[in-house]
């Protein structure tokens, strides 16, 4: 199953069929107690396995550290009520010839940054009809919804419609009277509007109609903002037990006081295994040309730019990201950064080429191998751990 349908109720209208039709509308508070549950239940699954050992079935329980990996990638997320846009003020559109009819709704305030990194999917929501008779009741969609991104520089009364970045939602159901309950396609971060939106835009509302008769009425809309959700250290020491420190280099006795600094040279000294993430501002981290890794790193009392070529210390072996080896970017597509605020997780995703042509998606923390010595970006080598 997608983990995405978990943002989805059970369908309630057996007749159509149609996932996006709900005549039992659910509420806020229920769409959030019912995601947690969901959300619970598979961190538990991951925690605990199931069966392993016995030739042929289950699986091993995962450690934390993975359990984030696959929460954070799976793009899970709960409805953010303070972030979502509502309107409870009826719109009525309708075209008289053949021509597309498209207005305005309602629109989010301009995004910043840290909240775009922490989205990951919207769903426009209607209670709408159209006009309620057809001549030909297998038309297609000729009363719709979209969602479209309006730049910090469009005026209201001078812009145009620019249909590219325009993404269709949900059309209401064909010659129906009743105003019924629609959720639309859900915009999750796999979907492409999210490589078009920058700081500072607004997603907006639209409401369609096109050729003669054709009538569009919504009575309240909704603009759902899911934001990211990750487990608990509370509930994952429940479910994993309390972690143990973890050190580089030879073991620390339980007595002995860390160090106050570390190298990424060898040394006899225990080192303790500190994630640069751990020392840097989350949003400044960043990804250049798919391959360099830029962020602020604290410095003594001030912070300091930095950059990293983790082509010199990451390759691609056979599909797979390897410690040590050299330039993975050169076989590599669709790479992402990822950065997660609690815990502080910094994670490459990449598809990797592998011998035989084809591309096998991989993602990697990149805290396992990078710390931050004296303001500086440093690759610990595997030979060292």
């Amino acid at each position: 199953m997608d983990i995405h349908q978990a943002f989805e109720p059970t369908d309630l209208d057996e007749e159509t069929n149609d996932p996006h039709l709900q005549d039992v509308p659910e509420s806020y508070h229920e769409q959030v107690d019912r995601l947690v549950r969901t959300y619970y239940l598979v961190v538990r699954a991951l925690a605990t396995g199931n069966k392993w050992g016995l030739k042929g079935y289950g699986r091993p329980k995962l450690p934390r550290e993975l359990i984030y990996l696959v929460c954070s990638f799976a793009g899970l997320g709960l409805p953010d009520e303070e972030a979502s846009e509502k309107s409870e003020a009826p719109i009525h559109v309708m075209s008289r010839d053949e021509r597309r009819i498209s207005v305005p709704w309602f629109s989010t305030a301009p995004f910043i940054r840290e909240a775009l990194r922490n989205i990951v999917a919207v769903q426009i929501i209607t209670d709408s009809h159209d006009q309620g008779w057809a001549d030909y009741p297998d038309i297609g969609w000729r009363s719709w919804f979209s969602l479209r991104i309006v730049r910090p520089d469009e005026h209201s009364l001078t812009r145009s419609v620019d249909r590219e970045r325009e993404w269709k939602s949900h059309s209401n159901r064909i010659a129906d009277h009743t105003t019924r309950h629609y959720r639309g396609l859900l915009f999750d971060s796999s979907h492409e509007i999210w490589a078009h939106l920058s700081e500072g835009d607004r997603l907006e509302v639209m409401v369609h109609t096109q050729f003669r008769g054709w009538e569009n009425y919504a009575e309240r809309g909704i603009l759902r903002v899911f934001t990211r959700w990750e487990p608990s250290e509370a509930f994952l020491n429940i479910v994993c037990g309390a972690p143990d420190p973890v050190y580089l280099g030879t073991a620390m006795p339980h007595d002995q006081p860390r160090p106050e600094s570390q190298t990424s040279h060898a040394s006899s000294a225990p080192v303790a295994a500190t994630p640069f993430a751990a020392s840097a501002i989350l949003d400044s981290i960043h990804l250049h040309d798919g391959h360099i890794l830029t962020a602020k790193l604290l410095k003594g009392d001030e912070w300091n730019d930095a950059s990293f070529e983790l082509d010199d210390c990451l390759g691609n072996l056979d599909g797979k990201f390897g410690w040590g080896s050299r330039g993975f970017s050169r076989s590599a597509k669709n790479i992402r950064l990822s950065v997660s605020h609690a815990p502080a997780l910094v994670l490459l995703g990449a598809m990797l080429k592998r011998i035989d042509g084809s591309y096998d998606w991989d993602i990697i923390n990149l805290n396992e191998r990078i710390t931050n010595v004296n303001g500086e970006l440093k690759f610990i080598v595997p030979s060292q751990v």
